[in-house]
Parts: structure tokens; sequence; C-alpha cells
């Protein structure tokens, strides 16, 4: 076939780099996408059409050989603006920026709005008689399908995704990375976790890096041709001669009996019984913990302290109900989650209820604040790095910027505002506090922890207050983290010893 359409164009490029077909027999998988922030419309058509059109080139021009055609729709993009087209203008103004899945249909058929739109397109397409599988962005997240795209190292190709449940775990569909990977796993089966970031330009080498949980990790180069590995350099060099601490996937029961995942750090030769031990809740709340290695985490169980990070409610990549509407407007879900993984730590028999202490950054750092002030007799310290502390504060801080209106959905209003707010419960904080804020920033504003302080002293509690005047959110600075740690160190030694 020697036509110059661009349909045969384009499947003549996908020849030139399979001449001989997907591997094993594999399809090759022609994939469209669909922003259903509005409904379907010509352009729509337009799209899967053309690609239809590339598909049945490339069909024609192997004799056969077996395709596949995804109709993709990112209906967990934010609503950008509400339609002309449709009714209820003012109930979807109300909805801005949230994804389509969580705003409800305004046409009161369906679940939701992406559930209406991606109805309308499927039988827009059927009624056409397209030959494709639909799939939805929800659905794949929330149900583990994937989680994120894996690339090949030069960057070029998509070669599978990845998830997490206890561990990350990447499914490849490209067999030549498969087959590489499991290689890669044999030869270094105590760094499980791979990641290919570069090649030459030939293809003929790969960087990549590989770590787990109780070794930061080391860059590697492999030589395809001579099939040989090299290890080239060490992330944390100084490192190299401790023996760090493995990270254990557990199950809490959160005190309404939900199983809540978390990851278990215990100091390397103690007996994991009546420790100290410190509660440390990440940040986001929109974020989760994984297994492997953390240096926050590492440096407190070296210091002889069981280190328990929850997934509380509120955490991402557990599904849209586990993420509930988000850890500030349901902060006392979140937070109960959080006081709960202490009170685990001491049903186990892990830790010394008497010797519990809690650190965290960002909201982290918030959720440290607000668990001590719900619960004042449950953590014997707190250490709070870039928190928030005043949610109308949090709010305040993005009126200069272009996702002011988008903050204010976030964070929301009503009475949550006051009773989710550690500043406005400052006095109920009856234990000592450790401060850290960097000055530049961005994301939480250092008034948040001026004012903490303020209102602590206020109240005659404790405080220690760590400011530093070039530093941003995430403190890369390795003198503020050599000084930070050492008056973390300091703070838990008095508190709940070691």
């Amino acid at each position: 076939m020697a036509s110059k359409a661009w349909p045969y164009e384009e499947a003549r490029k996908l020849l030139k780099r399979w001449p001989d077909g997907k591997p094993d027999g594999e399809p090759m998988v022609f994939e469209t996408g669909y922003g259903p922030s509005g409904l379907p419309h010509i352009g729509t058509f337009n799209e899967v059409l053309r690609t239809t059109f590339v598909r049945q080139a490339y069909e024609e021009l192997t004799g056969g050989a077996p395709t596949r055609l995804i109709a993709f729709s990112d209906d967990m993009d934010g609503l950008r603006k509400v339609p002309d087209n449709v009714p209820e203008h003012e109930m979807l103004s109300q909805h801005l920026g949230k994804p389509l899945t969580r705003i409800p249909d305004p046409f009161g058929s369906h679940e939701s709005f992406a559930h209406h739109n991606n109805a309308m397109l499927r039988h827009f397409l059927d009624r056409y008689g397209f030959d494709y599988e639909f799939l939805s962005a929800t659905e794949c997240y929330s149900s583990g399908r994937f989680d994120e795209v894996v690339r090949s190292a030069n960057g070029e190709r998509v070669i599978g995704y990845s998830y997490a449940v206890d561990k990350r775990e990447v499914v490849y569909f490209d067999p030549e990375y498969k087959a590489l990977h499991a290689s890669l796993s044999r030869a270094i089966p105590k760094l499980p976790l791979i990641n290919f970031l570069g090649a030459s330009q030939d293809g003929g080498k790969i960087l990549l890096l590989a770590s787990a949980d109780n070794d930061p990790g080391r860059y590697f180069v492999f030589d395809k041709t001579a099939k040989r590995l090299n290890e080239v350099m060490l992330v944390r060099p100084e490192l190299e001669k401790r023996t760090l601490a493995e990270v254990n996937p557990v199950t809490v029961t959160s005190t309404d009996g939900t199983p809540m995942p978390a990851y278990l750090t215990l100091p390397v030769g103690k007996d994991p019984k009546n420790l100290p031990a410190i509660v440390l809740p990440h940040g986001g709340p929109s974020s989760r913990d994984e297994w492997g290695f953390d240096w926050l985490a590492q440096f407190l169980a070296a210091r002889g302290y069981a280190v328990l990070q929850p997934n509380y409610r509120g955490s991402a990549g557990f599904g849209d109900a586990w993420l509930m509407e988000n850890g500030f407007k349901s902060w006392r879900t979140s937070i109960g989650d959080i006081t709960a993984s202490a009170k685990w730590l001491a049903s186990q028999g892990i830790a010394n209820p008497k010797r519990i202490a809690i650190v965290g950054w960002s909201y982290g750092g918030y959720a440290a604040l607000q668990s001590a002030a719900v619960e004042p007799g449950l953590f014997k310290a707190v250490a709070a790095i870039a928190p928030v502390t005043d949610l109308s504060m949090l709010k305040r801080e993005s009126g200069n910027f272009s996702n002011r209106d988008l903050v204010a959905q976030y964070i929301g209003s009503g009475p949550h505002i006051e009773e989710g707010s550690p500043l406005r419960r400052a006095a109920q904080i009856k234990v000592p506090v450790l401060l850290v804020h960097g000055d530049m920033d961005q994301n939480v504003g250092v008034a948040e922890s001026v004012e903490m302080e303020q209102a602590l002293r206020k109240n005659g509690t404790p405080v220690q207050f760590l400011r530093y005047r070039s530093l941003d959110h995430q403190l890369d600075d390795a003198t503020a983290r050599r000084e930070m740690l050492t008056s973390i160190g300091t703070l838990l030694e008095k508190t709940i010893g070691r």
C-alpha cells in the first residue's frame, strides 16, 4: 500500500519502531483521551475517528495484526468552568476545581457529572459502531489498576505502571524491560525499588537507582551489550557503614474499628517492647507514606525510638472514600486516626504509653499540634515543622495567587475553621513544643508558626522556635537540618528519654 494519506504515514511510524509487530503477539494499543468537563461534542467524535483511521491503516499495512482502541476518560480532572449547555449553573459554580466524579450530575440522572458525561460518550460511540474499550481514570486509580506510569530509561516510551499497596509494585507491559527488571531483581535482591533514570544516546547503557527501606539508594549503570551492572555512586555515602532499621507494613485499628495501613520502623538491636515511640504523620494531607527509605524515620529509629507512620483517613492512594473531603474539612477523622495510632502502639506492647511523642512536617505538623490539643495527655512532646496552625490564615495566604479560589474551596468554611485550628486551641496544649519554619515558605506562611509560638508562650507552654530566614517549605539546607534534628533529639530525650 503506497498511500501517502496521514493515517498511513502515522501507521508507518509504528511499523518503523516495531517492524515485526509487538513481542509475543501483543496487540498494538491505540488510545484517545477525553476530558469530560463538558458534554461530548463533534471534537470528541473526531478524535476517536482520527485514531480509528490510524488503527485501520496499521491493520491494513500489517495484514491484520492485533490492535486495541482505548477511549480514556480523564474524569479525575477538575472542573475549570461551567459549561454553557448544561443546567444548574449556580450549583456547578460551587464545585469549580473539584474532580468531576465528585460533582453532582446537573441532569439528575447519574451518580456524578463525570458519570453522566462518560455515559453520553459511550452512547455516542456505540451509536456509530466504534470498536473500542472504555476506561475511566477514577475507576483505574480507585481500583488500584494503576497509580503512576513508568517510562523507559530515555523517557520516550511508557513501559508500564506502578501501584502501592504494602510496597510499590511495577507492572511492565514492555517485555524487554520486564525481563531486565527480573534480571536486576536477581542481581540485587536486597534493593527491590528499581527506577530507570536515563540512557546513553544509543540506548546501550542504562542509568538506574535501586534502594530499599534500609538502604537510601545506589546508582548503577547497566551495559546491555556486555550484560554488566556497575555500581557508580551512593545516595548517602555517610550511612554506608551503618546498619539501618527495617520498615514493616502493619495494620492499625482505629477507634471506630476501621483497619488503617501504616509503617512501623523499629530500632535496630532492641527488643520491640515498652519502647519510647514516635507517631510520624505525613504531610499533604492528600499524600501517603510508602515502604522505602525515610531519613526522618531512620534518624528517630537510630536514637532508639519505635516510629509509626499511619496512612490516616485523608491520605491519597486508597480510594475516594478513604480520601474523604480532605484532612482539614474532615479533621476529626484524620486526627482521630493519628491519636489511635499512638494508642495502638501501647496496646501492642511496643510503646510505653507514658513515653510517646509526635513529630510532623506540613500537614503532619498541623496534625501533631492538633492531636496534642485534642488529647492533651496522650503525647509528651510535639515537634511541628512548617505546620499549618490556623485554617483561616492558610486561606488568606493564597489571596495573591491564582489558586486562591481552589484553596478557599479546599479548606472550606464553617465551624471546622476554628475547631480544626491548633492556634485557636493553644491553651489546650500542655506539653513542650518545638516549632521549625522557613521565612521563604510559600506553602505555609511563617506567620503561622510565629503566632503559634506567641499563643503557646502566653499560655505558659514551653516552646522553642527555630526560624530560618532564607529557607522554604523543604528546609533544604544541611546546617539547618542538622540543627533541627539535634533540637528534635534534645526535646525527645528530655521528655520521653531514649
